[in-house]
């Protein structure tokens, strides 16, 4: 009889649901999923229709009397990866004691040592420190470290960041930290088909455009600097929520400098999946302009090393050629295959020499197909 895995997310990480629903369908395991029904909704048919044993939470029961009522499924579960946990922390400390329970962090040092990367903006002093003050008095931080403490196993996004975690982090959960990706390289047929013609090419950013983790002001300054030379035609497309302040003011600056050579697109609201998906197939490259750290609460994160962006997740799915910020690591069979750059200048030389990248399978990305990452995940525990 095949063992049962469940997978608990009822928070919005669709991306990452996805993901490991696809890994465990790779395998013999019995699959259980506990999630939201929005959620449920914007999974991929084949998901939805897949073998999985499915157990939703609709929009007006909370999600620890969800939890609760779902004790009996969860003891069927020989483990149960938690894919994300921001909240009703009382409740998840309830699935260390009916399963065998892998955590995925998201934000390792939010988890592993807040206090050792507290970070108070300059512009934000007062806001800030009551943040830390209530996350202090309202235990959060202890809540954190008690889940972890009774859990299984702790997931981090990929080898680099649990090496980082293993050599800077409190040793004493050493024996618990594995890795578990959060996206799969499959490469499909559709992915090396391209509509367009030869002497264009298209840039997809993928992500809400915010200032918080991308930095659109720099792109914005590379092609300030292309206007006046000679270059390739380029597309360059904001693939995700524009519905905010800070996205107007990046958007009409592209507007400012747009012209025969160089166009933009954007979308307004919540970009289905499939969409999402299709605008990954067909761009170019993908640009990363991410930022060196990123805040999360009051802690400062630092990328790739700390915590890794959805849009990394994009780059591996696709097996797409990058262009990126010089400090973007995954590992160094794919890093060696990034444009990468400093500041605008350097950017801007990137852009003004694009020649058409291979449409061949890029096998930097290997060791990141399901059949692999699920070698990798049996090799890790003991179910």
């Amino acid at each position: 009889m095949s063992k049962t895995i469940g997978i608990v997310e009822l928070y919005q990480h669709n991306e990452v649901l996805a993901h490991y629903c696809q890994l465990l369908l790779h395998s013999d395991y019995q699959i259980y999923v506990f999630c939201n029904e929005k959620l449920f909704h914007q999974l991929p048919k084949e998901i939805q229709n897949s073998r999985i044993i499915w157990h939703l939470n609709p929009d007006e029961i909370k999600r620890s009397d969800f939890i609760f009522a779902h004790e009996q499924d969860i003891k069927q579960c020989t483990c149960t990866i938690v894919s994300t946990v921001f909240s009703d922390f009382k409740a998840y400390k309830s699935i260390n004691l009916w399963s065998k329970s892998i955590y995925v962090l998201h934000s390792a040092y939010t988890w592993m040592e807040p206090l050792k990367h507290i970070h108070l903006r300059s512009g934000h002093l007062i806001t800030d420190f009551l943040r830390l003050v209530k996350f202090i008095l309202g235990g959060h931080g202890s809540a954190r470290q008690s889940l972890i403490e009774g859990a299984y196993k702790i997931a981090l996004p990929n080898d680099m960041i649990l090496n980082h975690v293993k050599v800077n982090c409190d040793p004493k959960h050493q024996n618990k930290l594995i890795s578990l990706p959060f996206g799969a390289y499959y490469n499909i047929e559709n992915h090396l088909k391209k509509t367009d013609t030869e002497d264009s090419f298209k840039l997809v950013i993928p992500g809400t455009v915010s200032r918080e983790v991308r930095d659109y002001e720099m792109v914005v300054q590379a092609l300030n600097k292309l206007k006046s030379l000679d270059h390739p035609r380029i597309k360059i497309v904001l693939l995700g929520n524009s519905e905010n302040r800070y996205a107007q003011s990046i958007i009409n600056q592209l507007r400012a400098i747009e012209n025969e050579h160089l166009s933009f697109e954007y979308f307004q609201g919540f970009i289905e999946q499939e969409l999402y998906d299709n605008t990954l197939e067909q761009a170019d490259y993908l640009l990363l302009p991410l930022k060196k750290y990123t805040q999360f609460y009051v802690f400062r994160e630092s990328t790739c090393l700390s915590k890794l962006s959805g849009s990394i997740n994009d780059m591996i799915r696709f097996g797409k050629h990058t262009i990126a910020s010089n400090y973007v690591r995954i590992d160094e069979q794919i890093d060696a295959t990034f444009l990468s750059f400093t500041n605008a200048s350097e950017l801007a030389e990137i852009l003004q020499s694009l020649s058409k990248p291979s449409r061949e399978i890029n096998h930097s990305f290997k060791q990141y197909t399901y059949l692999k990452l699920l070698e990798d995940f049996k090799s890790q525990i003991d179910v």
